[in-house]
């Protein structure tokens, strides 16, 4: 009886380790599958146990341990309790038919060893007791303590069965540790979990209009409530800090990052990560990124310019996630001095969430805006300053002798002055990208090109009427009133491109149409005025010459008549 009774302990091994390895590595098996396997194992086995017992008390050890023990009988079946499921029942596919053979079980050299037996036998018992208890409160963090048999001088067939238990433990403590590192902490409750966000502008390094970028050294803050990490905070510690990638590994993330940045941009400088023992995580990052930026360019040079760090998390949409500016404004805001290395000036900053929903992507997102002016004394120094030089240099043709040596000295220098500013004009647009609209900076430029064009057609226009129509007084007269009327004329235009984009009390078109019609106008007054000029001067010319030439006949007349 004896003998049978340990071979169904062997047999009942066999069962339960096929059974729970089973469980373990088949793919799609539910924790309650688990949970009834070990349930009926568990109860199976106290059956043996109390088999064992009677046994041991009613046969004689002494005879048994110097016997060889038989095979096991073709088949064993204990009763069971039929409300209990067995492992076959308790999830399908679990559990095999037993193998046809099984080997034969060692000798056992005392009653001290069967004695051995059942105490392990009791010691698993209350081990799948304990297992049990965490199967059914998969919320709760993995327990640290786990009673594992400790016993020496067991035998080999009892040593695989506490491996195959520690399997089980294995399995369980993975579940509940992808629990708290995948699931968020209000997914079982519909609601979306709220991270509250900072930003700071720690430095401002460039501002690149041309490629519509920024790069700026930004902190990134964020913090969310996350009840399931508090057990990460050892006993006696108000908060516990890790990295990024330990805390990645065992607690759950919300993923936020910066969603405007350049794609392989992004240099992570450090990160720091919180946990308090009220369930508060923190997260902090530092890094140098390069941000897109789409720049309103209509007013440069005289622009101001929304710089824009936008956030948000790459794994969660709008109904799981949701970004709010965190309460504690010195997560928020700027360095001073952050635009001493640009030509631009901090006007204001602020830092807000929206909701955006493109299509089927909806997501929450946190936004710092930098509000910032462009500085006029480097668009001065740069552009306004040679082009008013230039400008200047081109006046000075009608200061050269108006004679014929200097024909070709005031045309080339008239010509290569305008060549010289297109030169800068393209180097003061290169700034910008190529489909950048129409501003002031285009305005500024028109009207310049248009007075150096104006000043080679005048000097043309002068010689013409000194070397070809022979009006010597008229081309002189001319000469003399160009070196007043385009100095006068080009500085009221400046003026008003100037000041209207500076002080906004003209609008682009209107400054472009009012600059235009006043120059058409002017230009055309005059030109028209020096038209009819030249044909007095001529018709007087003509008349002059008819005159001498009568003269002439006359005087020729009188002298043939003395002779």
């Amino acid at each position: 009886m004896f003998s049978n009774a340990l071979c169904s302990v062997f047999f009942c091994h066999v069962l339960f380790c096929l059974a729970i390895t089973k469980s373990v590595v088949v793919s799609g098996v539910s924790d309650k599958s688990v949970l009834n396997v070990v349930d009926a194992a568990f109860r199976q086995e106290a059956y043996l146990n109390e088999q064992i017992s009677n046994s041991l008390h009613a046969s004689d050890f002494t005879s048994a341990s110097k016997t060889q023990m038989p095979g096991m009988p073709p088949s064993f079946d204990p009763p069971s309790d039929p409300s209990i499921p067995s492992a076959s029942e308790a999830e399908p596919g679990l559990a095999s038919d037993p193998p046809s053979s099984v080997a034969v079980l060692p000798q056992l050299q005392s009653s001290e060893e069967a004695t051995l037996v059942s105490s392990e036998a009791s010691n698993r018992m209350r081990f799948l007791q304990a297992s049990t208890q965490s199967l059914k409160a998969p919320s709760s963090l993995p327990s640290q303590e786990a009673q594992t048999p400790s016993e020496e001088g067991h035998s080999s067939q009892l040593g695989r069965s506490s491996l195959h238990l520690a399997s089980v433990d294995q399995h369980i403590s993975t579940s509940a540790d992808a629990d708290i590192r995948s699931l968020r902490p209000g997914a079982g409750s519909g609601v979306a979990d709220t991270v509250a966000f900072g930003v700071f502008a720690k430095a401002l390094y460039a501002v690149n209009l041309k490629n519509n970028k920024f790069t700026m050294d930004a902190v990134l803050a964020l913090k969310w409530n996350d009840p399931r990490a508090a057990g990460l905070v050892p006993p006696g510690m108000d908060e516990v800090s890790m990295s990024a990638k330990e805390a990645l590994a065992k607690i759950w993330m919300p993923e936020v990052v910066i969603t405007n940045r350049d794609i392989g941009k992004v240099d992570v400088i450090s990160t720091a990560v919180t946990i308090s023992n009220a369930g508060v995580v923190s997260k902090v990052e530092r890094s140098i990124v390069v941000c897109n930026n789409v720049y309103e360019l209509e007013e440069y040079p005289f622009d101001k310019q929304q710089l824009t760090i936008k956030i948000a998390s790459s794994k969660y949409m709008l109904n799981h996630l949701v970004l709010r500016p965190d309460v504690d404004k010195s997560s928020s805001g700027k360095t001073d001095g952050i635009m001493s290395a640009t030509e631009y000036t901090m006007d204001s900053w602020r830092v807000f969430a929206f909701d955006e929903t493109d299509g089927a992507l909806k997501k929450s997102r946190g936004v710092l805006e930098l509000s910032v002016e462009r500085k006029f004394g480097g668009y001065f120094e740069n552009h306004l300053k040679p082009s008013f030089l230039f400008l200047a240099i081109s006046w000075g043709v009608f200061w050269f002798p108006f004679e014929n040596p200097f024909i070709t000295p005031r045309l080339a220098l008239s010509v290569l002055v305008l060549v010289a500013f297109t030169n800068l004009l393209i180097k003061s647009t290169a700034a910008l990208p190529q489909g950048a609209p129409y501003n002031w900076n285009d305005l500024f430029n028109l009207q310049i090109q248009s007075m150096m064009f104006l000043t080679i057609v005048l000097n043309i226009f002068s010689e013409t009427c000194k070397h070809k129509l022979k009006l010597d007084a008229l081309a002189i007269g001319i000469n003399n009133e160009a070196k007043g009327v385009l100095p006068c004329l080009s500085i009221l235009l400046m003026t008003i491109v100037l000041t209207a984009g500076s002080l906004k009390w003209l609008s682009l078109s209107m400054a472009g149409i009012v600059t235009n019609v006043l120059l058409v106008v002017v230009v055309g007054i005059y030109i028209a005025h020096n038209a009819a000029r030249v044909s007095s001067h001529t018709d007087e010319r003509i008349q002059l010459e008819i005159q001498a030439k009568e003269l002439a006949d006359r005087i020729e007349a009188e002298k043939q008549l003395e002779k």
